[in-house]
């Protein structure tokens, strides 16, 4: 799910600096809608492989948890790895951050 947002963060990056700020807000809003839209046939298509397996918890409660603190822990891991090694690049984990913050 993070490598689905990731990508999404960098076509903004790649595309926004080059239009107007009326269009790059409607791709924000675009690539925010593909987004949650992949995402959640991702986690639909995954809870369907895992069926029947104890790898989910059955409470939804428990795994809105579980999925949101794995995703901040792997955007965590992306912006210090790109504080190291691509700066240039760090502001879409940031990005990534707050989205789920703001959740």
């Amino acid at each position: 799910m993070r490598s689905i947002s990731y990508a999404c963060g960098l076509v903004y990056e790649d595309l926004a600096p080059g239009v107007r700020e009326e269009t790059a807000d409607h791709l924000k809003d675009w690539l925010r809608t593909a987004n949650r839209y992949l995402s959640a046939e991702f986690l639909t298509a995954y809870r369907k492989a895992t069926d029947g397996t104890r790898l989910l918890p059955d409470d939804e409660t428990d795994l809105e948890v579980l999925i949101d603190t794995f995703r901040i822990e792997k955007v965590l891991q992306e912006l210090r790895y790109d504080l190291h090694y691509r700066t240039n690049q760090a502001k879409v984990p940031l990005r990534g951050l707050l989205e789920l913050l703001e959740k």
